[in-house]
């Protein structure tokens, strides 16, 4: 997977979203739509590739194209799922071997043997794939939430680091799931660290939130308005627009940053007589420096 990142990351999106959709036809005969987002590391930073998938339990009708909901507690079942999903990417795999896509360098290299490259397809299909779907227990904004965390944090948040001892160990806290999700400390050295954080570095420009189904970008706005006249929904409030001297904060790429005062070069302040010890600076009338916080 790790050398064929891009590759393997754009196959993963593949075999899953092609999956839902199949069987979304065959056993509900109805379109779904959902949200898609790569996740890959575990609580301690091993490389653990993944997709998290949020489904809205509504589709639109296979036949006459009219919206539905679902009532099912799971929409689809989850060996239902693995075997599709299984076949699905291995024939991914299958056709990148054959058109010479795959990098098979290093330890894999025993891997351009197509014996070799078979048999290990077949060690990996006899395997369990883990497809696991879950309920919201705790409704969609819950879900959403969870979900959020995840777009903009790589691997590790800052809350888990606890120290770097002068031996140059790193001291993080994981949940070890085995155990009950107990909480404990793992401390590594600062280049296996360092080596662990770095697999999670996707390839450049790389999309990890992808929409499918109704919510592509092409059928979304048209899906929304039909489900919302169908079940009785509010549309979403119109987002203000953004003023001409707004922008992206520059640290965290989300918040908007709007203008809130202006400030003249130092220069121009220090040159400005002072009458007292009290009284502060007049500033010159033209701007030059701008300063803003995030909205």
């Amino acid at each position: 997977m790790l050398h064929n990142q891009r590759l393997m990351y754009n196959m993963l999106f593949q075999a899953v979203s092609r999956t839902l959709l199949q069987v979304g036809e065959r056993k509900l005969h109805a379109k779904l739509g959902f949200i898609t987002l790569l996740h890959t590391w575990g609580q301690t930073l091993t490389a653990h590739p993944h997709l998290h998938v949020l489904i809205p339990g509504c589709g639109i009708d296979s036949e006459d194209g009219s919206p539905r909901r679902f009532h099912k507690r799971y929409l689809l079942s989850d060996k239902v799922l693995s075997r599709v999903f299984c076949g699905k990417f291995v024939a991914l795999l299958k056709r990148a071997y054959r058109e010479g896509k795959l990098s098979l360098e290093g330890d894999l290299a025993m891997l351009a043997n197509e014996h070799e490259f078979e048999q290990l397809l077949n060690e990996a299909t006899a395997a369990r794939w883990v497809v696991r779907s879950k309920p919201p227990f705790c409704g969609p904004t819950v879900v959403l939430k969870y979900l959020a965390r995840y777009t903009q944090r790589v691997a590790i948040s800052n809350s888990r680091l606890l120290s770097l001892d002068e031996h140059g160990r790193v001291s993080f806290t994981y949940r070890d799931y085995r155990q009950g999700g107990v909480s404990k400390v793992m401390r590594l050295s600062a280049s296996t660290f360092l080596s662990r954080f770095l697999l999670h570095v996707l390839p450049k420009a790389f999309v990890r939130i992808r929409y499918y189904g109704f919510l592509s970008r092409g059928s979304k706005a048209k899906a929304l308005e039909l489900f919302r006249g169908a079940f009785g929904v509010l549309p979403a409030p119109k987002e203000t627009p953004l003023k001409s001297h707004s922008r992206v904060c520059p640290r965290c790429h989300s918040a908007t940053m709007q203008l809130v005062g202006t400030l003249a070069p130092i220069s121009s302040i220090r040159s400005t007589p002072i009458s007292s010890a009290h009284s502060p600076p007049t500033l010159p009338d033209p701007l030059v420096q701008t300063f803003s916080q995030a909205a």
